[in-house]
């Protein structure tokens, strides 16, 4: 018995450091176009089929979970997750042709769904207000890792990138390893008792409301990862500039990120509305990166870059928080689908990003997706008009 226990338990702790070393594996790859270019052969429509790949991995997990992930419990899910996220950083290395980069990516993905998937559900199933509450805290440390990837990476450019990657690798695996560490004592058994019953998914994937927040979530998953992946190659390209610079994009735009959803979680807990944050973000978001890409200077556009991060960086927490108080015994659902909505988005658009900038631009391919941004606060008022309305 005591072994059953122990393999269901998992430290927030864990959660916390596992999701600073997939934030940097995850969003690094946006400092290292001109290094993959150089060193692959490819040009810049294969980098973003190589960034889709992470999408396709994701889309094969969420079709795993409804087969048997989903039989799992969500500490098995998050160990899961680490694990392959260990497998695919180090095939990175290990595996030399352009071929398996696309396979390591795909596997990367899956890994990542597994544990970012798990752990919003773990949290947000919770009867206890406190741990709801490190949903916005659990996003702030990965936007921590995002904006450090860049300077992060700095030494690896120079030696390898691919040894960059494995080093990512051997700290999540140091983490998987200390996941089954500490007392046995505390299991999720628990918090599945104080479960409330799930909801049929036809009613919910039926609800306007629904559909129309998980779509502006989508837009803005896809213009925030656009942003983060190529925002470096804007500054760098653009203004001539020097790596250190070109990261300094990547860390001012999450940088913005990280503080958001930090404040957020502060906000949520004095009752202030999800929805209404996420509206008002999401506009300040798209003024703040149509900004940045008409900036004539390197500073005026790494200002921006970071008013346009912090702007919106609560809207994927507050998506969860809001949508799994609408239906508190679907989360692992509300978790997977705010992956799938932003899966589609990014792997369908990063091929289209790429393609853009090489044809008019970095500059007008952020002006061109900060209408993202724009559909997505739309959509958000709508919500927010439809459940106050219902209200009355």
């Amino acid at each position: 018995m005591s072994g059953v226990l122990f393999a269901r338990r998992i430290s927030i702790k864990v959660i916390f450091v596992a999701f600073f070393f997939y934030a940097i594996a995850y969003n690094v790859i946006g400092t290292l176009v001109t290094d993959v270019m150089e060193t692959t052969g490819m040009d810049l429509s294969h980098v973003g089929f190589l960034m889709s790949a992470i999408q396709v991995g994701i889309l094969i997990a969420i079709c795993s979970s409804m087969l048997f992930l989903r039989r799992f419990s969500r500490t098995a899910i998050i160990r899961t997750g680490m694990l392959f996220i260990v497998i695919g950083l180090f095939m990175i290395l290990l595996l030399p042709y352009e071929w398996s980069l696309y396979l390591a990516f795909i596997v990367f993905g899956f890994g990542g769904f597994c544990m970012d998937s798990g752990s919003n559900s773990y949290l947000s199933s919770s009867p206890d207000s406190d741990s709801r509450r490190n949903v916005p805290l659990i996003h702030f440390v990965y936007s921590t890792g995002a904006l450090l990837s860049g300077y992060i990476m700095i030494p690896f450019r120079h030696l390898s990138w691919r040894i960059g990657y494995a080093a990512f690798g051997f700290a999540m695996l140091i983490v998987l390893i200390s996941s089954f560490a500490g007392s046995a004592q505390q299991e999720d058994g628990k918090s599945r008792r104080g479960e409330s019953k799930p909801v049929p998914i036809r009613s919910i994937v039926s609800n306007p409301s629904f559909i129309a927040l998980t779509i502006s979530l989508m837009l803005y998953m896809t213009a925030q990862q656009i942003g983060s992946n190529w925002y470096p190659y804007y500054i760098e390209t653009t203004f001539k500039a020097s790596d250190a610079i070109a990261a300094a994009a990547m860390m001012s735009f999450w940088i913005g990120i990280a503080a958001m959803r930090f404040l957020s979680s502060i906000l949520l807990s004095k009752g202030l509305s999800p929805i209404l944050l996420s509206a008002i973000g999401l506009a300040i978001s798209g003024i703040g990166q149509v900004l940045a890409a008409l900036s004539g200077n390197t500073a005026m556009a790494l200002v921006f870059i970071a008013i346009s991060g912090f702007a919106a960086g609560a809207n994927i927490p507050c998506y969860i928080v809001e949508v799994s108080s609408w239906y508190p015994g679907n989360t692992f659902f509300v978790s997977t689908l705010y992956l799938l909505s932003g899966t589609i988005g990014r792997m369908v658009m990063q091929p289209i990003a790429a393609f853009a900038v090489d044809r008019i631009g970095p500059g007008s391919m952020l002006l061109l997706f900060s209408s993202f941004l724009f559909v997505g606060a739309l959509l958000t008022l709508y919500v927010m008009l439809r459940r106050k309305r219902s209200r009355l």
